[in-house]
């Protein structure tokens, strides 16, 4: 059965023509190290979070973010740093509340290279009947309305819990999503009706133990306004982000049970994955695919842009888990050929890109001068 993982890579280059530049140069969903960029509407919502603003005066010269996060979270940990802890979880409320708002300006922004995948994915499904599984590592929602669109047309804007493994096309989210929440049962009595959700936990020393204790077991859709602000007496009620921080190391997952126990279900049966934009680093997972994949031929294909991660490196990072024997690599950062579009919108996407991978990767494929593990 065929796998596709999905990284940070694939949401930067997701869509492949832009209605408006200004849409493409200030809401293009970020690599990981893009995500304290200084754009002036990713600065906007930092400073609604104290402590993902304390986060960015701290990160401007950190190379890694994720080793950044690693050691801030050991260091929490380690020595019970409640300063530290604080700002890791008043960090979930901005990545939520940023990636959502990241959805929303990229909700019909283009032409989708999402859509064209689902569409040959779908195609793949159409002929062997068989399911497949798309596990995503990124917060934003482009791909679950990519999703909504390809089975619910106008119908249904954004999918519920329920929708991620209900069709062919099967969805799961190993570090969380911007409309993910838990619903907690902390006593509201002492927030006034001017004090979000965030500030109040931040500003009370909460702990990341208390907190999950309090938490309702049932993961839920919704906006991030249902995190981030107070309800009012009458609905008093408050829903926690289940968005995973990005770290090289922690040893569990943010997603419901039920996409767990299908991952631990779906991966002995793989025997092809497609790779794009990821960078084969999450170690958690990683031992979760040599659990399940470790001895097993498998026939990987990798794409990802040189400005992102070599496809190389992503296979040496995944050596140790799976067999990468056979393998092939997608190594094409950028082609603007087959696109449609004025001079003028053409120099600036060749001017600004980064990724491109995805983009020249399809192209090739309605071309027939590339193959994927779906054809």
């Amino acid at each position: 059965m065929k796998l596709v993982i999905l990284g940070a890579g694939a949401s930067y280059d997701a869509f492949y023509w832009y209605r408006d530049e200004n849409t493409f140069k200030n809401w293009r969903a970020p690599l990981a190290n893009e995500i304290f960029e200084q754009r002036p509407d990713f600065l906007n919502i930092i400073d609604t979070y104290p402590g993902s603003h304390s986060v960015f005066s701290q990160i401007g010269t950190v190379g890694d973010i994720e080793a950044f996060f690693q050691e801030r979270y050991e260091n929490s940990v380690k020595h019970g740093n409640i300063n530290v802890e604080k700002q890791l979880i008043n960090l979930k409320f901005f990545l939520q509340h940023l990636f959502y708002q990241i959805s929303e300006k990229l909700n019909y922004a283009g032409n989708s290279n999402l859509v064209k995948l689902i569409t040959h994915i779908d195609d793949y499904i159409a002929k062997t009947k068989e399911d497949v599984l798309i596990i995503s590592f990124n917060y934003d929602l482009l791909m679950e309305r990519a999703l909504c669109e390809h089975y619910y047309g106008k119908a249904k804007s954004d999918y519920d819990i329920g929708d991620y493994l209900l069709n062919k096309i099967k969805l799961i989210k190993p570090h969380g999503s911007c409309n993910w929440f838990r619903v907690s049962c902390i006593n509201q009595d002492t927030i006034t009706p001017r004090m979000s959700f965030s500030d109040y936990l931040f500003k009370n020393n909460f702990t990341q133990e208390y907190i999950n204790r309090q938490l309702e077991k049932e993961f839920i859709c919704a906006p991030y306004s249902a995190g981030s602000f107070h309800k009012g007496t009458n609905n008093n009620f408050y829903m926690f982000p289940q968005i995973h921080i990005p770290l090289k190391e922690k040893d569990e997952f943010t997603m419901p049970k039920e996409q767990e126990d299908y991952l631990n279900e779906y991966l002995p049966k793989v025997d092809e994955v497609l790779i794009v934009g990821w960078k084969g680093s999450e170690q958690h997972f990683n031992r979760k695919l040599k659990e399940h994949l470790g001895n097993k031929t498998l026939k990987i294909q990798v794409v990802n842009g040189p400005n992102h991660i070599n496809p190389a490196i992503v296979l040496y990072n995944l050596k140790d888990s799976i067999n990468t024997n056979n393998s092939s690599l997608f190594l094409d950062d950028y082609s603007l050929e087959g696109i449609n579009g004025t001079k003028e919108f053409l120099t600036f996407l060749s001017e600004n890109k980064q990724e491109g991978s995805l983009t020249s990767f399809l192209i090739k494929l309605e071309q027939g001068r590339t193959k994927s593990i779906f054809d």
